[in-house]
């Protein structure tokens, strides 16, 4: 990726990656987002920022508005990012990395999760290799082996991913809680 934008913009000036430059810049989003919902979590390992809309959706006319609103809110600030509506952390995280369509109940998890490809989950090259070696390719393939069987041939890591998924097992997020005193420090680049 790197080799590809210095052939397009030679001149193109990178940086490295800094894990504390991240946080902050999550943790501000964090206080942003507090205008959607009252529950918000942050991880960065996976550049995440959870936020339960369930109890918002009716003050901002839906969840088509909260994620319309959102998306203009965050081009304003600068950022892209992908959104992912769901009943379970997991899912969200998953919807919004294949571009699905919000999906606001645990009954309708599975149906919208199954036509996804394996690729879509956030697991293990090996595990995804793995799959397709037993031609298991789409999310509703490994939904139908049975919990037992992938426990036993893959460990439990699996199985409870999958139970967080489905919301058969809690996932519980630390809630983020803004500071009382804002204070940021900019860094401009000059030419």
């Amino acid at each position: 990726e790197v080799a590809v934008a210095l052939l397009r913009v030679p001149d193109l000036h990178l940086l490295d990656r800094s894990p504390r430059h991240e946080m902050q810049a999550l943790k501000g989003l964090a206080a942003w987002a507090e205008q959607f919902a009252s529950l918000i979590s942050l991880e960065l390992k996976r550049s995440c920022l959870w936020m339960e809309i369930g109890s918002a959706l009716r003050y901002f006319g839906g969840v088509e508005a909260i994620i319309e609103q959102a998306q203009n809110g965050l081009v304003a600030l600068g950022y892209r990012a992908s959104i992912g509506v769901a009943p379970t952390p997991e899912a969200a995280l998953v919807l919004a990395g294949a571009g699905a369509a919000p999906v606001l109940s645990l009954d309708a998890l599975p149906a919208a999760l199954g036509r996804l490809a394996l690729d879509h989950l956030p697991i293990d090259a090996h595990w995804l290799a793995s799959f397709a070696a037993l031609g298991l390719h789409r999310v509703d393939d490994l939904l139908a082996v049975s919990v037992d069987a992938l426990a036993r041939r893959y460990g439990p890591g699996i199985a409870d991913y999958l139970a967080r998924l489905l919301g058969r097992a809690p996932h519980p997020l630390a809630p983020y809680q803004a500071p009382q005193r804002y204070r940021r420090r900019f860094e401009c680049f000059g030419a």
